[in-house]
């Protein structure tokens, strides 16, 4: 390293160097270079990090990680264990093992899936850990992070340009900074004027709310196709970096159940929202609760032709796709495994709710349309999306929103995007709320992207009703 420093221009790390190895090498080739009168500036230290997405198949990602790492250790594994400071007594065990041995050549090149799995299990996780694994966005904020521990570049290794596609696409939206979307089921509301909305202002209200909120869940879809003027209006309201989270017509979800002539109505649907185009969110499709594992089969051929030119979740609501069973299992792989792309699974979160007596109509209404079911956050996705449905006390309702931080900044960390959005019985605060979440993590996340400053609002006098979303 202290050569590379004073000789050369570039230098080039090892493949699973760990964080203290790769600062440990960054620090030794600077340092090398100044003492030899160099500007170190001009030394530039390249990581070449192992880059494997989770949208590769599972016996690649073995190939590409657990067989690469083996692959090494097997020529050189002295050395690697040396300069990580590993643990000698795991290689000496590695290479004792009957699969290794009898692995006949270099383990990334002819070992079968069944001996890399078992070659899996004598690597400790922290010998694996020096890679970017998981979605594509959490891919790149892992090889962003290596400029981050001091690499001047970062060499993206032991993958395709096609298999890199999506990690380096992800990467643009990582460079920028950290947005957490929040928003509420609606954009018009009766007890929102004079407070979050001006009267007088019918039909004008989406680019009001997106002042106050980024995102909106978008649940009038669900019950109606809105028509190609209602959706120009929309365009021309929304700024550009508003995000609409449109749910999926009942018909397909509903009356369809996924079946035949669903594709067709989903098609029509993606149709006439396309004009929002880099507007559009995560498309939703919310299941009644009626689906579940009969249903299996028919989930999985739809999600097998669902198109790319949207990014889908689901929300789930079959109490045996939550009870770590069979089905749960099954649900889990099927969009785990959907040709598109993994299918993040939407959470409900209806514990403020039930956290005590409903106190208005509105609550009891809430209660019945919203199940208690338990929260599952393992398979959410790049754009992770959490539905809070709140109590008619606006304080319980913010305890529950606000325990949902934790989640939020280690998926910001992640370099993942989630959404959050807020329900209470009679939604009176919700846009209040939904700003008061985003501040509280951006106590934590200072560069996190601001939400918009708000219009001012015409003080209360003459009253509007919501308006027609269509």
């Amino acid at each position: 390293m202290a050569l590379g420093g004073r000789a050369y221009d570039h230098v080039v790390l090892h493949t699973f160097f760990t964080d203290e190895t790769l600062q440990r090498c960054v620090a030794t080739v600077k340092q090398a270079a100044e003492q030899a009168g160099r500007d170190p500036d001009s030394v530039t230290v390249w990581s070449c990090y192992a880059t494997v997405g989770d949208h590769l198949d599972e016996p690649t990602r073995l190939k590409k990680t657990v067989g690469r790492l083996g692959t090494y250790l097997q020529a050189y594994g002295d050395l690697m264990v040396e300069t990580n400071q590993w643990d000698p007594a795991v290689l000496a065990a590695f290479r004792a093992d009957e699969v290794v041995q009898g692995v006949g050549g270099a383990i990334d090149v002819v070992a079968s899936t069944e001996q890399l799995e078992h070659i899996a299990g004598l690597l400790p996780d922290e010998w694996l850990a020096p890679a970017a694994t998981g979605t594509a966005h959490q891919c790149a904020a892992a090889v962003r992070g290596q400029l981050d521990l001091g690499a001047d570049a970062v060499i993206m290794h032991g993958a395709s340009p096609a298999e890199l596609e999506p990690i380096v696409e992800a990467y643009g939206d990582v460079s920028d900074r950290p947005v957490l979307r929040v928003g509420c089921p609606m954009w018009a509301h009766q007890p929102w004027v004079g407070r979050f909305l001006s009267p007088g202002n019918k039909g004008n209200e989406l680019a009001e709310y997106a002042g106050w909120c980024n995102a909106v869940e978008g649940n009038t879809t669900f019950y109606a196709v809105p028509s190609a003027s209602t959706i120009d209006k929309w365009a021309a309201q929304a700024p550009d970096d508003f995000r609409f989270a449109f749910k999926v017509p009942r018909t397909v979800t509903h009356d369809l159940r996924l079946r035949a002539g669903a594709h067709v109505a989903l098609a029509e649907f993606l149709d006439r929202i396309a004009p929002l185009d880099e507007r559009i969110g995560p498309v939703q499709l919310q299941m009644p609760p009626s689906f579940g594992p009969n249903d299996l089969r028919a989930l999985a051929e739809f999600v097998s032709r669902l198109p790319d030119r949207a990014r889908w979740v689901i929300e789930l609501r079959h109490p045996q796709f939550f009870d770590g069973g069979a089905a749960h299992r099954a649900v889990d792989a099927v969009l785990r495994d959907a040709p598109g792309g993994p299918i993040g699974r939407v959470v409900l979160d209806t514990r403020p709710l039930y956290a005590e007596s409903p106190r208005s109509d509105a609550s009891v209404d809430e209660r019945r349309t919203k199940p208690r079911l338990p929260v599952v956050t393992d398979l959410m996705g790049d754009e992770p999306i959490v539905r809070v449905i709140g109590a008619d006390p606006s304080d319980r309702s913010l305890a529950g929103l606000t325990a949902w931080v934790p989640h939020i900044v280690g998926w910001l960390q992640e370099g993942r995007r989630p959404y959050v959005f807020v329900h209470q019985p009679e939604n009176v605060d919700s846009p209040d709320l939904a700003r008061r979440l985003h501040a509280a993590v951006r106590e934590l996340v200072p560069d996190l992207r601001p939400l918009p400053d708000p219009l001012p609002v015409a003080p209360r006098g003459e009253t509007t009703g919501q308006s027609s979303l269509f």
